[in-house]
């Protein structure tokens, strides 16, 4: 009898731990080291090696490792009014070269696109 309560007690335990640790299998790849991109337009991909269509530029292979860059936002005055003007200040992170972003590009015209 008291094996059947531990293994009533253990089963849910064991299933528990099972289902914290789920086994992902791996995603296909296409033959290692077939995706060509370019370095200044990383969106251009190709199976094979060439130019860039957008730059010109040679393609390389692999696919970089994605990079997060961290931005700070501050906001000011604190705490945030309702119909008061505020100041958002933010700075961008680059990861690669240990210091603050400062050149930016225009993307779109939007008043305000943060996310």
């Amino acid at each position: 009898m008291r094996t059947i309560w531990g293994l009533l007690i253990l089963l849910p335990i064991a299933a528990a731990v099972g289902a914290q640790n789920p086994v992902i299998p791996p995603l296909p790849s296409q033959n290692a080291g077939s995706v060509y991109i370019c370095p200044m337009d990383p969106d251009v991909r190709s199976n094979n090696p060439g130019t860039c269509a957008r730059c010109g530029m040679a393609l390389v292979a692999g696919l970089p490792d994605p990079v997060e860059y961290h931005l700070h936002l501050d906001v000011s005055p604190k705490p945030m009014k309702m119909g008061q003007p505020e100041n958002l200040t933010f700075e961008v992170h680059d990861p690669w070269k240990d210091r603050p972003v400062t050149n930016f590009q225009v993307v779109h015209e939007k008043l305000f696109h943060m996310f």
